[in-house]
């Protein structure tokens, strides 16, 4: 379900892909913060040299939400500047793109793992500890 505000009594899922080139080198980046909104958990992840912007944004979701899952939290907010995708994982835009397709149903098979999320698109400037997470995995291509 889509959300304009935090609810306060999930943990949130902060995430952000980028892409320098597009396609081009890419990192992704994801940021837990407990529902008081300490940070419990950071991960960046280098996804290789020729992948897209969106396709970066779809695997930072995924990556967000696994490590939810992995930490026992079936009950997320989560929050991405990624326009495009957040308006097509609660389905107001479509997926053409082939290989977003294949991402989206990645995010459809762990979604369905979980108990409640809330989604919401937030601003850039407020993302800026995944953007960070991110441009570091792009820097060093490695991931933490």
């Amino acid at each position: 379900r889509q959300s304009s505000a935090r609810a306060g009594e999930y943990h949130v899922i902060q995430f952000d892909g980028g892409a320098r080139g597009n396609p081009g080198i890419a990192g992704a980046g994801v940021v837990l913060f407990s529902p008081e909104g300490d940070i419990v958990e950071k991960k960046s992840l280098f996804l290789g040299e020729r992948v897209t912007n969106n396709q970066a944004e779809y695997q930072a979701l995924i990556m967000g939400l696994q490590l939810g899952l992995d930490l026992g939290h079936t009950k997320l907010e989560v929050e991405g500047d990624s326009e495009l995708v957040i308006n097509q994982v609660v389905g107001n835009y479509e997926v053409n793109n082939k290989k977003l397709k294949a991402l989206m149903k990645k995010v459809v098979e762990v979604l369905e793992q979980m108990e409640d999320i809330v989604i919401r698109h937030i601003p850039r400037d407020q993302n800026k500890i995944a953007d960070e997470l991110a441009n570091i995995a792009m820097d060093t291509m490695t991931g933490e």
